[in-house]
C-alpha cells in the first residue's frame, strides 16, 4: 500500500492508490479532504473537520484550527477543562483520523506513508511531522517537500522535458520551487519561501476589511475577547466569501452584532486590492527563487500553481503580469501535494526492493529518478575570537542537491587544554548568530590529550554527509588522538 499524507494548516488530504493502479483521495465523510479543525465538546467528546468547524461557533475556546504553524513548539495552543494540548498533539489526532477512517473503508491495516511538509519551514518541524507519525503506528519512508511533491503529479499529466516553477500557496506557508525534468529524472534546483504567509492570511486580511466596515457604521468593535460567538460566525462566513470570490466577480458578507446587521459587498477587485501586498510577497518570492537558480522566466515550461491560496485571483494576475505566463494546472491544486506523496511513497517502496502490490495486483515499477535541495543551511556553533560570541559556521550550504558527498571544515579549540569538545548542529544562515538559529542536535567528544609542545594543537574535522532520505550524518574527528563521535538527524 502507497499513501501520501499531506496534514496541511486548512485541510488534510492522503491519497492512495487502487487496485486499477489509479491515484486516488480517501474519502471523509463523502469529501476528499476534511478541515483540520478540532473542538473538544463539554463530555469529552473530541469532533475533527466540518462538524467540529460548526461547533466552534457555541465555543471558540473548546476549539483550534490554523494550529499547524505551532508545530516545533511546546506552546500549548488550546487549554480545555485544565488539559493543555500542543500542535503536536493536534497532528497526531488528524493522523491517527486519516490512518482510521482509511482502515475502516478498506479493512487493510495502514503501515507505510509518505508525510508532507512544506519546503522552507524548520527542520524541527518536518522531524515533528515524522516523529508523530511514528508515534501512530506508521512506517514513515519519507517526509517530502510539499513543492516537489507536487511535481511529481504534475509529471504523471505532463512529462514534457524543461524547468518548471510550482508556486504552492497553502493554508499557512508559502513555497517555491524550481525543478527540472528531463526523461525519466527530476530534479530540484532551488527553493525559496515564506514561512508565514498563506491563505489564512488572506482569510485574516479580508475579515479586518469587513470588521473595520462594521465598526464604522455601528461603533462596534468585534473581537474575540468581546464577541466570541459572532466573531467565530463572521470568520466562517468571510472564509466562504474568500473561496466564492475565486470563482465569481462578487461575494457579500453578513455580520450581525448586538441586534445590528450590516452586508457588505466585497468585489474580486477590492479583495485583490486589500490584499495587495500579499500577493506581492508570493511574486517577489517567485522572482528571488528563478535569480538564485540563474533560471529566466522566458525558459519555464510553466508555472504550477498548488494549494488553495494559490487560487486567489490576484495571484495568478501578478504572476502572470511579471513573467509573461499564466500559471497552469493539469492535477488538483487541493490534492497534488498528496498525490506526489503518494507517488514518492511508490518510490520509496521500490528503492528498497519492494513492490506496490494491491489486492492481487502489482504496480509496475515508475522507473523514476528524484533529487531534492536543502531548503536550508546547516553547521556548527563557533566562538567569534573578535568578540567572544557563539555564531554558525556552515559546512552544508543552501540549495544543496542532496544524497551529496561528504563535506569537511577543521575547527579549532575554543580553549587549548580542553579535553572536551561539545558540538552543537545548526540550521541557519553562515555568520547568524547561534540565538538566530535552530539547534537540531548536539553531541561531544571526549578524552582529547593535553598538549605540552605549543607547535602542535588539536583540530577538530567535522564532517556532514546527507544521504537520499535527508539524513544528516555528522562526524566529529581530533587530528591528533584520532578520537571520534558521530550524529545522525533527520534533517531534510
Amino acid at each position: 500500500m502507497a499513501m501520501g499524507m499531506d496534514v496541511g494548516t486548512t485541510r488534510g488530504k492522503s491519497v492512495i492508490y487502487d487496485d486499477t493502479g489509479a491515484a486516488k483521495p480517501v474519502k471523509f465523510n463523502g469529501e476528499n479532504s476534511f478541515l483540520t479543525c478540532v473542538y473538544i465538546d463539554d463530555d469529552g467528546t473530541v469532533f475533527i473537520g466540518e462538524e467540529a468547524f460548526r461547533m466552534m461557533c457555541l465555543n471558540p475556546r473548546r476549539g483550534v484550527l490554523h494550529w499547524k504553524r505551532k508545530l516545533g513548539t511546546n506552546e500549548p495552543i488550546l487549554i480545555v477543562d485544565g488539559r493543555e494540548y500542543t500542535a503536536r498533539d493536534i497532528l497526531r489526532m488528524f493522523i491517527e483520523h486519516i490512518k482510521e477512517t482509511f482502515e475502516k473503508q478498506t479493512g487493510r491495516l495502514l503501515k507505510e506513508v509518505v508525510m508532507t511538509a512544506p519546503a522552507n519551514v524548520s527542520d524541527l518541524v518536518k522531524r515533528e511531522i515524522r516523529s508523530v507519525a511514528e508515534e501512530c503506528g506508521l512506517e514513515v519512508l519519507q517526509v517530502a517537500h510539499e513543492p516537489t511533491a507536487a511535481l511529481f503529479a504534475n509529471y504523471e499529466n505532463n512529462r514534457a522535458p524543461g524547468l518548471y516553477v510550482i508556486v504552492d500557496v497553502g493554508g499557512g506557508t508559502t513555497d517555491v520551487s524550481i525543478g527540472e525534468v528531463s526523461g525519466d529524472n527530476i530534479t530540484i534546483k532551488g527553493t525559496r519561501g515564506i514561512e508565514q504567509l498563506g491563505g489564512l492570511d488572506f482569510t485574516n486580511r479580508l475579515l479586518e476589511y469587513v470588521l473595520g466596515e462594521f465598526k464604522e457604521k455601528y461603533a462596534i468593535e468585534i473581537t474575540t475577547d468581546t464577541h466570541p460567538q459572532e466573531h467565530e460566525e463572521l470568520y466562517q462566513r468571510v472564509e466562504k466569501a474568500k473561496c466564492a470570490l475565486s470563482t465569481q466577480e462578487s461575494a457579500s458578507i453578513v455580520i450581525v452584532a448586538e441586534g445590528n446587521a450590516l452586508s457588505v459587498k466585497v468585489t474580486r477587485d477590492k479583495f485583490n486590492e486589500i490584499c495587495k501586498d500579499l500577493i506581492l510577497q508570493i511574486v517577489d518570492c517567485v522572482d528571488y527563487a528563478l535569480k538564485e537558480t540563474s533560471t529566466s522566466p522566458n525558459q519555464l515550461n510553466e508555472i504550477i500553481p498548488v494549494g488553495g491560496g494559490s487560487l486567489v485571483p490576484g495571484v495568478g494576475d501578478a504572476l502572470q503580469e511579471r513573467f509573461g505566463q499564466s500559471p497552469t494546472s493539469r492535477t488538483d491544486v487541493h490534492h497534488a501535494v498528496a498525490h506526489g506523496a503518494a507517488i514518492a511513497c511508490r518510490l520509496a517502496i521500490e528503492k528498497r526492493g519492494g513492490s506496490v502490490v494491491l489486492g492481487n495486483t502489482v504496480l509496475p515499477p515508475l522507473r523514476l529518478m528524484t533529487r531534492d535541495v536543502t531548503a536550508h543551511a546547516f553547521g556548527v556553533t563557533v566562538l567569534k575570537e573578535s568578540d567572544q560570541e557563539l555564531y554558525n559556521s556552515v559546512i552544508l550550504r543552501k540549495g544543496l542537491a542532496f544524497p551529496c558527498n561528504e563535506f569537511t571544515e577543521p575547527f579549532k579549540l575554543a580553549e587549548r587544554d580542553q579535553t572536551d569538545v561539545y558540538i552543537e548542529i545548526l540550521q541557519g544562515d553562515h555568520g547568524a548568530r547561534r540565538d538566530d538559529c535552530h539547534l537540531l542536535g548536539k553531541f561531544e567528544l571526549n578524552g582529547l590529550s593535553r598538549l605540552s609542545d605549543p607547535n602542535h594543537e588539536h583540530l577538530i574535522m567535522i564532517t556532514f554527509k546527507l544521504d537520499g532520505d535527508g539524513v544528516l550524518t555528522a562526524r566529529a574527528r581530533d587530528s591528533i588522538d584520532g578520537i571520534e563521535a558521530d550524529l545522525q538527524i533527520e534533517a531534510i
